[in-house]
């Protein structure tokens, strides 16, 4: 089961998350604040922050599946 949490922010707030997203590398808005909550245990934004760093020491034109660079398969 999952559920959905919402708030409502001002133009200012969504400024400061939006450039906030940027410092911490986050996705989106609603990663930085998953993240957040669950104190840094949101698997997405930690992917998408593997995902990042990994594609930015690719040489230019390299191609490459997503799949080769970060793995989704949880080891228990």
């Amino acid at each position: 089961m999952s559920f959905r949490i919402q708030f409502t922010i001002n133009d200012n707030e969504k400024a400061k998350l939006e450039q906030e997203c940027i410092e911490e590398g986050c996705p989106n808005i609603s990663e930085l604040c998953k993240l957040r909550a669950l104190k840094g245990k949101s698997t997405y934004a930690e992917l998408y922050k593997e995902m990042v760093s990994k594609i930015e020491k690719l040489p230019t034109g390299k191609v490459f599946f997503l799949r080769d660079l970060i793995s989704t398969h949880q080891h228990c």
